[in-house]
């Protein structure tokens, strides 16, 4: 049994003619390109021409080799972020002398005690410490320094260091050293 339908309007009609024609255009809408190229060929002026000769400048413009020009002069630097957070402290060392005698007798009476150092360089960049020992019955204390100056450090040399002491220091003091740094290095 065959049913036939009929179409009683032209509006209708024409109507369902785009449906079809759409329905059966999609294959040919999904590969564009080759529909373009296609139409391409066979027109040359209005809508499809302005559609064709744009898509043949991007086409040029896409394979060229970028244009580069001169390098230009750095623009002003940015701003300075934030600082970031300060870490832990390290641990205060103080560097070692660059000399560091023995421990010296201190002879009795006044004497001069030559200590020879070789550290050399200029001696005006010296930092000296003289650092003086107690006797053992008198404790294993050290000082840098006698209430009355007796003891103390002269002629310095690039090589040589003199100990001089005034009057009789062995009742408080019975040894003697010296340490020498270089300052700046």
């Amino acid at each position: 049994m065959n049913v036939r339908y009929v179409l009683k309007s032209k509006k209708l009609f024409l109507g369902g003619l785009v449906l079809v024609f759409l329905f059966a255009a999609t294959p040919v809408f999904s590969a564009m390109p080759n529909y373009l190229n296609f139409l391409c060929k066979r027109t040359k002026g209005g809508l499809i021409g302005v559609m064709c000769d744009l898509r043949g400048r991007v086409e040029v413009l896409e394979n060229q080799e970028p244009i580069i020009g001169p390098q230009g002069e750095p623009g002003p630097a940015g701003l300075q972020g934030e600082q970031g957070l300060q870490g832990e402290p390290g641990p205060l060392v103080f560097p070692e002398p660059k000399f560091t005698s023995n421990w010296y007798t201190i002879p009795p009476r006044t004497a001069v005690i030559d200590i020879p150092h070789n550290v050399g360089g200029d001696i005006d960049d010296y930092f000296i410490d003289v650092q003086f020992k107690r006797p053992p019955e008198n404790g294993t204390l050290t000082s840098h320094q006698t209430k009355a100056d007796k003891i103390w450090w002269e002629d310095v040399e690039p090589n040589n260091i003199q100990i001089a002491t005034n009057g009789d220091v062995t009742n408080i003091f019975d040894k003697v050293r010296v340490r020498i740094w270089v300052v700046g290095q």
